[in-house]
């Protein structure tokens, strides 16, 4: 009966696995794991405008960041008009096997403000799955958000 078991977990597992991965293929990227220097920089959004300059201190300045960036627990999603603007702290959330489950940034706004430069009170925060590219060759880091993703500019 445990060795069943076992081998059904297993089973599961690896079908979660599986099914993970090649949901990243399917957008032509795999997950990684990145060092935390290889985050340090200025990263534009693909389908916003959005704009994060992190660095090396885990500081970062956002500008141009849409609402629907914004929002997971314990988080808040802004209700003002954006886009936004901020600044606050940044942390790399290491997966164990970033094959089963992705790497993280999660960025938390110490200080955020609206498109009229006007104070947002709450607790914001954007979080980003860390992949590469597989489809070109030069292999590039891509930070994906629930409906862009940011890549590494300079």
């Amino acid at each position: 009966m445990r060795t069943r078991l076992a081998v059904l977990v297993a089973g599961v597992v690896a079908a979660a696995g599986c099914s993970f991965g090649d949901s990243f293929a399917d957008n032509g990227t795999v997950p990684a794991a990145p060092a935390e220097d290889a985050l340090v920089g200025v990263w534009v959004g693909f389908h916003s405008s959005a704009r994060y300059e992190l660095r090396a201190d885990h500081t970062f300045t956002a500008t141009s960041v849409p609402a629907s960036q914004f929002g997971y627990e314990p988080a808040e999603q802004p209700t003002e008009a954006g886009p936004f603007h901020g600044d606050g702290t940044w942390s790399l959330q290491a997966s164990a096997n970033a094959s089963v489950a992705p790497s993280g940034l999660q960025l938390f706004f110490e200080r955020l403000g609206d498109a009229h430069d006007i104070p947002v009170a709450g607790r914001f925060g954007v979080h980003a799955v860390t992949s590469i590219e597989t489809v070109s060759p030069d292999r590039q880091l891509i930070l994906g958000l629930s409906d862009d993703y940011l890549t590494k500019r300079g």
